[in-house]
């Protein structure tokens, strides 16, 4: 399959100022009645892809993702971007992984009631930490970008020293720089407590679903040996993939973005 993306460059400059109204924008409201922004990349199409951000973005993740929904879009995909608890337009409050994985449960059931043919996900990071572990019924195929599967890649020996300082039901609230859009995120040692308390292999081991993991070679966050380690405790199948894209690191972007989304779409448009 041969893809260009060389008529999709502008997008990219036209989403890096965040507030570009091209397409819809909503609110999903939770079971507690927390509100997530959300947007929604229509080109009336029958299937959706629900896109999910790192742990300390946002939905656009610096034009990123409104390009790769842009191309999805004309290639018979919409494309669902939305905030996790406390980050980009939300109401900030302090987040951690479980708040995620119920952000993440309660996106798929508004899609759900939306009949689509079928609905997949792209996960970066800490986000596809997330949409490993949520329980989504239904899902056609997962897409991992540089997935923040092991906290060893991506938690500082500082932030451990933390989770052996602070009591582990202490309220006190940090205020984060974000590196997306809006007010500094809040941040508590639960977070961090949250991430060493859990065993990843489980999730790995058990994913059955088609997956196709995206990882950088110069990503000196999520290591690419971590990604390479994770796809050999997934079932050893033709429905489970891995992709190196040689030189990319944790932000990839520009050329490298098109790597990652030429190969997701060779992924999501081939067969089950």
């Amino acid at each position: 399959m041969v893809l260009d993306f060389s008529k999709y460059q502008s997008i990219i400059t036209q989403h890096n100022k965040i507030g570009v109204n091209l397409t819809e924008q909503f609110v999903i409201t939770k079971p507690s009645e927390y509100e997530l922004h959300a947007e929604l990349f229509s080109g009336e199409n029958k299937n959706l892809v629900i896109i999910c951000h790192g742990g300390f973005g946002d939905k656009f993740e610096h034009g990123r993702f409104p390009y790769a929904a842009e191309i999805l879009n004309k290639h018979g995909y919409d494309a669902l971007l939305f905030d996790f608890t406390g980050s980009g337009d939300n109401k900030r409050v302090p987040f951690q992984v479980s708040s995620m994985v119920e952000d993440l449960e309660a996106v798929w059931k508004w899609a759900k009631k939306q009949n689509y043919d079928s609905i997949d996900t792209i996960g970066l990071s800490l986000g596809g930490l997330v949409s490993l572990i949520a329980k989504l019924p239904g899902r056609n195929k997962a897409v991992f970008w540089a997935p923040a599967f092991y906290k060893d890649d991506y938690l500082p020996p500082f932030h451990k020293l933390l989770s052996k300082i602070i009591p582990r039901d202490s309220k006190l609230t940090l205020k984060l720089i974000t590196s997306g859009a809006g007010p500094r995120i809040h941040f508590r040692i639960s977070f961090i407590n949250e991430l060493l308390d859990l065993d990843v292999e489980p999730y790995l081991r058990n994913f059955e679903i088609p997956t196709l993991i995206v990882q950088g070679t110069r990503d000196f966050v999520v290591k690419p040996k971590s990604s390479k380690f994770a796809f050999s405790l997934m079932p050893n199948d033709e429905k489970h993939n891995i992709k190196l894209v040689k030189g990319a690191s944790h932000s990839f972007k520009r050329k490298k973005l098109d790597e990652f989304i030429k190969y997701t779409l060779e992924f999501l448009l081939k067969s089950s």
